[in-house]
């Protein structure tokens, strides 16, 4: 990981607060960061210890079995134990955390958890005491079994990996702990529970739960990057979002209101004027989530929201796109009137779609000599020289607006998932099926026809949920952020493969949907090779965050992709 990206304010230590006893995990905790270690070196954040004494915190060192590592890591500060500390050195450490790390064979309570969380720092914790109610995957922390020593260290991976998951997961931490606290009657539970008992009556549990954590827009949750230095940015004001639409309709507004369900992840508000209704939106900087699972792209923890909305206005002036209506530098905010999704996804309607991405690929753009790159054979390349490939087609581009970390050869792609997934660098917190790899080799020797291929200009996020109708009956391009050059393919295979793995469809309408937008068989090769990808890309996700239905439908879809792949070979 390129560190000299990394900010100082995201360079934070894992933190233990608690007994130094064996039934706390500490000895599991201190494994799990060794392991960290080892695979990150110095990109691994310190880990401090808090509580015990010193003879305590002698026995859980005796327990670990390696003194002379230690010795080491405890001189170069890469563990510190701080021993018993007062509340108020305790609140310095969790303001300075990235995460608070428990592991507790049980726990009557664990007034810890909700402490670390009401201070904005999100947990990883085992599921007794309050971490039952309070930690969510993926929400407010992580929960794991005791024991469980391979997820304690791929959830502490994430960390390395995304230092500001501490800033997406701690919002919501925050919040969840405010509820818990303001709904928490701890001494007429406890009396009430005694009450019963003399009575002889059933006890169920008196303690309200918080409820969701959810923030207002539950849907952009893990997306976007809250304020914290460095990063500050307000969302714009409902006058902000008023005048751009009086500005751009002519007219008073009647009404406005959030739009809190969708995709997208932006902000977005519906408002009414002039009898019509338009949506005006705001692209937020955005965490970077793919460098959870990927060993290849830029080390790049957000996107600027600055970068995100030049990106959506260049976007609006090219061909297949639908055109801003207006826009606000200052807020960053952009508008259009508001026009209905494709609802269906018949092979008509997807014909549709890809002429709209055809007619991006027309677009004008300096190429800047990529297919010297771009036609390579990558099928043997190593490690570094598909790092050097991928860092000179960057090198090429460097100035012009186009999202640099997108894919820009089906061919290369492959290589790079192939060496991603033998890597030992990100630990997965399922195995990986080593019979992927001979499947790889189908969809590899599919995607030769790549070669056939011109160099265009790729929407980069295609599929039917980022189109619109137009008045006059055809389909525009909307969320343009990942535009870029590349070997014609990618747009159409995302446009196919989500057309049923979002919509439920049954998978078996995808060769009618490939035959509606290709015109030959090396077309139906490549579109084939390129949705072989996404499914595997999508197992690859599903191992490392460990999201086991996610898991199983990306295997599921692979396999269906599979058997159409060794009927193209077997022709």
């Amino acid at each position: 990981m390129a560190g000299e990206k990394r900010h100082w304010w995201w360079h934070r230590p894992f933190l233990y607060i608690g007994r130094m006893a064996e039934d706390k995990g500490v000895v599991q905790i201190l494994n799990a960061w060794q392991e960290l270690k080892s695979r990150f070196g110095e990109d691994c954040p310190p880990l401090w210890l808090v509580g015990g004494s010193p003879e305590e915190i002698d026995s859980i060192r005796e327990l670990t079995g390696w003194r002379e590592p230690l010795n080491d890591w405890e001189r170069k500060g890469d563990i510190v134990w701080w021993g018993y500390i007062d509340s108020a050195g305790v609140s310095a450490l969790l303001c300075r955390s990235m995460v608070v790390v428990m592991h507790s064979r049980y726990e009557p309570g664990g007034r810890v958890v909700l402490e670390s969380m009401a201070q904005g720092v999100p947990v990883i914790a085992t599921p007794y005491g309050f971490a039952t109610e309070l930690v969510k995957d993926w929400e407010t922390g992580f929960l794991i079994e005791f024991g469980e020593q391979e997820v304690l260290v791929a959830r502490m991976a994430h960390f390395v990996r995304q230092p500001l998951l501490r800033n997406v997961l701690g919002a919501d931490a925050k919040r969840a702990a405010s509820n818990m606290i303001q709904c928490l009657d701890f001494m007429g539970t406890h009396c009430a529970v005694y009450e019963k008992v003399v009575a002889g009556k059933e006890v169920v549990s008196e303690l309200l739960r918080p409820g969701s954590t959810s923030p207002e827009y539950a849907h952009y949750r893990n997306r976007r990057v809250l304020p914290t230095y460095p990063v500050d940015e307000a969302v714009p004001s409902e006058e902000a979002v008023i005048s751009l639409v009086e500005k751009t309709a002519g007219t008073t507004v009647t009404g406005v209101e959030a739009v809190t369900s969708g995709p997208g992840s932006s902000l977005r508000w519906r408002a009414q004027a002039a009898k019509s209704s338009w949506i005006v939106k705001w692209p937020y900087t955005r965490l970077n989530k793919s460098i959870l699972w990927s060993t290849f792209p830029e080390d790049n923890l957000l996107t600027r929201g600055q970068i995100r909305f030049d990106r959506e206005v260049l976007s609006g002036t090219m061909p297949g796109f639908i055109p801003w209506d207006g826009a606000d530098e200052q807020n960053q905010l952009l508008i259009r009137r508001e026009f209905k999704r494709p609802k269906t996804c018949s092979p008509e309607t997807i014909a549709m779609v890809s002429t709209a991405y055809k007619n991006l690929a027309t677009a004008p753009f300096d190429s800047h000599g990529l297919g010297s790159i771009l036609y390579k054979d990558w099928r043997e390349a190593s490690h570094d020289e598909v790092i050097e490939g991928h860092g000179e087609i960057r090198r090429k581009l460097k100035g012009e607006p186009w999202d640099l970390g997108r894919l820009f050869s089906l061919r290369l792609a492959w290589r790079m998932l192939e060496l991603n997934m033998r890597s030992n660098t990100i630990p997965r917190g399922l195995p990986i099926p080593e019979e992927l790899f001979p499947t790889i080799s189908l969809f590899v020797e599919l995607a030769e026809t790549e070669v056939t291929m011109p160099i265009t200009m790729l929407h980069g996020s295609g599929d039917m949920q980022h189109c619109l109708w137009r008045d006059d009956g055809s389909l525009g391009l909307i969320d343009g952020e990942h535009i870029h050059p590349g070997l014609a393919g990618e747009d159409l295979a995302a446009l196919v493969y989500f057309a049923v793995e979002d919509n439920g469809t049954d998978r078996r309408s995808w060769p009618a949907l490939m035959e509606a937008v290709t015109e030959n068989n090396d077309e139906w090769d490549l579109l084939l090779s390129w949705m072989g990808y996404l499914a595997v890309e999508r197992v690859l996700e599903a191992v490392t965050l460990l999201k086991h239905d996610k898991y199983d439908e990306a295997l599921n879809a692979l396999f269906e992709l599979t058997r159409l792949a060794q009927q193209r070979l077997t022709r």
